[in-house]
């Protein structure tokens, strides 16, 4: 148990740090055209860029659908499998005569008595 937790957080911290990093490349990218880049050459391409980041919009928007999508049909999938399970659990039955005479036990079985020495 204690393994999945660290499992968990390591995984929490890689993302963390995948889009930290990531996030962080981005600001120092802009940071660094901006200072390279004259204003005036910057200014000639924005009705390009404007086009440019909508077709980047729509792109990551229909990506995150498909990815959305993707993990809904997983969930309804896991929760049909998960009902079936449950069902087919719930009609098991043990007849009372089998509970009466003892042959079905709950827990562990009981230990052998002890057979006296000779």
């Amino acid at each position: 148990m204690f393994a999945l937790e660290i499992q968990v957080v390591y995984e929490i911290v890689g993302g963390v740090v995948i889009v930290g990093g990531s996030l962080l490349l981005v600001l120092l990218a802009i940071l660094l055209v901006r200072r390279l880049v004259p204003h005036q050459t910057m200014a000639r391409h924005n009705d390009v860029a404007g086009v440019i980041f909508a077709i980047m919009g729509v792109t990551y928007a229909v990506v995150l659908a498909l990815i959305i999508f993707a993990l809904w049909e997983k969930h309804a999938e896991t929760r049909h499998i998960l009902d079936r399970e449950a069902n087919s659990v719930g009609s098991f039955r043990v007849p009372p005569e089998v509970m009466e005479s003892g042959l079905f036990q709950f827990g562990p079985p009981a230990a052998p008595a002890a057979t006296p020495p000779l």
